[in-house]
């Protein structure tokens, strides 16, 4: 069978084995009469492995030490070397450019080295630049990684290992992304993302370590990696990088008035922007008028009430409650938030979280118990009218006779802590029906609690 293979590899493409220069290599669950029986209908030597292919062993164990260690003797024995006392600086960093940096370059590009590996040969290469030799230390008078910046900016521009290596395997996983006929875009799909492309492709089961290298290399791919718009039909506006702005690419600020695809924003005649299209001219009008409410509303707050508002949290609530105002109006109904006596808030199942009115802050606690172990934790979160976050805290493993006294704690916890931070108007906020009884006067207190 398997000569027969061969055969046809030779057929289709016109290349014959050279079984003279050939050996087999089996694996460690293969029979030794298996292995002779093969070995001699070929008449091929059994070897011990597939040794080298430029520089690099063929066959990976569990231990990747002994697979990187040879490398990191090469950087170190070249360095060593070099008769660095007649070397100028020029001289040291040409070498080190040229040669040092460039030995573990293809090993690099196809598999992840380790953080020891790389940290033992940035240290050989520091010892050379900085003049030690045998037992005399020369003294480092910058970090390396001082060194590895741009000139420009202070530095030599030597080589960041770290980065340079997911770089390259980074330069791998563009290739299986603009490749797909490519042998290896095939032969990595049939084994790892049969269903799927290499952006969502998982780890699997019994990956090899140049497949979890790759994996690595996609992170630092996917960091700078964006669309290049076509016709857009594949582009999602609010969640795929698209856009041409640095480092993110992303809409930074999600709208329900945004289209869904990119298409949309396109016109299909004039394959041009559709700067006229109806949901944006309403969607501007709608901001303006939001916009112009909002700032009347500042004012009235101002004279009134003699409160000034930041006008950073004027925009942000402006557009919090012009998103909501859209989402309502998509869903066909109309939601006013109401507030109970005394200025607390029941919950009511997965009602979304509103803000407070003006010049409040809400305070959103909860408490938990176990009766098992008698023990409890307790957690509040202060937001302003704006929702803008203004303080977390949380405290468990306390031991507590009931569950309401773990609510009474958290109601206890997030007051003094909105006290701490001045505030004077309060909406407080939690599940608890019990308790907002006992705070309105509805029940009777329960006997060891107080407010």
């Amino acid at each position: 069978m398997v000569k027969h293979v061969l055969e046809l590899y030779e057929n289709g493409s016109g290349q014959q084995v050279n079984f003279d220069k050939s050996s087999l290599f089996f694996s460690s669950n293969c029979s030794q009469g298996a292995r002779d029986c093969l070995a001699r209908h070929l008449n091929i030597p059994q070897g011990r492995g597939f040794g080298k292919y430029l520089g690099l062993k063929s066959e990976f164990g569990h231990s990747k030490k002994e697979v990187f260690e040879e490398i990191r003797e090469k950087v170190a024995t070249c360095v060593h070397g070099w008769a660095e006392n007649f070397l100028t600086m020029a001289g040291k960093e040409v070498l080190l450019k040229a040669v040092a940096l460039a030995l573990p370059t293809y090993m690099m590009s196809c598999f992840l080295l380790s953080q020891g590996v790389c940290e033992d040969i940035l240290r050989a290469l520091a010892s050379f630049w900085w003049g030690s030799q045998g037992t005399r230390k020369g003294l480092h008078w910058a970090k390396w990684k001082k060194l590895t910046q741009r000139k420009e900016c202070g530095g030599l521009d030597f080589k960041d290992l770290f980065c340079f290596n997911r770089a390259m395997l980074a330069k791998i996983g563009w290739h299986l992304l603009s490749q797909l006929n490519s042998l290896l875009h095939q032969v990595l799909q049939a084994k790892y993302f049969p269903n799927g492309s290499f952006l969502e492709a998982q780890l699997g089961r019994g990956p090899s370590w140049g497949w979890r290298s790759m994996l690595k290399g996609r992170q630092a791919l996917m960091a700078g990696l964006r669309w290049r718009i076509g016709d857009g039909q594949s582009v999602n506006v609010q969640r795929d990088p698209w856009l041409p702005m640095p480092y993110h690419f992303k809409v930074r600020t999600p709208s329900p008035l945004l289209p869904k695809r990119v298409s949309d924003l396109i016109d299909p005649i004039l394959r041009q922007w559709d700067v006229h299209t109806d949901s944006g001219r309403d969607g501007l009008l709608s901001s303006i008028a939001y916009g112009l409410w909002r700032l009347w509303k500042c004012r009235n707050t101002l004279v009134f009430e003699g409160t000034t508002v930041h006008p950073a949290e004027a925009v942000e609530f402006m557009y919090k409650q012009h998103n909501e105002f859209l989402q309502t109006k998509e869903q066909g109904t109309e939601t006013t938030p109401s507030y109970g006596v005394g200025g607390v808030q029941p919950s009511m199942g997965t009602q979304q979280w509103s803000c407070p009115p003006m010049a409040f802050a809400k305070i959103n606690c909860e408490g938990a118990w176990t009766s098992q172990t008698l023990r409890g934790g307790w957690g509040w979160v202060i937001r302003n009218a704006s929702g803008v976050f203004k303080g977390v805290g949380r405290e468990g493993g306390v031991r507590c006779g009931s569950a309401i006294a773990a609510e009474a704690e958290a109601l206890r916890a997030g007051l003094c802590a909105g006290l701490d931070q001045g505030w004077q108007r309060v909406v407080l906020e939690f599940d608890s029906k019990l308790m907002i009884d006992m705070l309105t006067g509805a029940v009777v207190l329960t006997p060891g609690l107080k407010v």
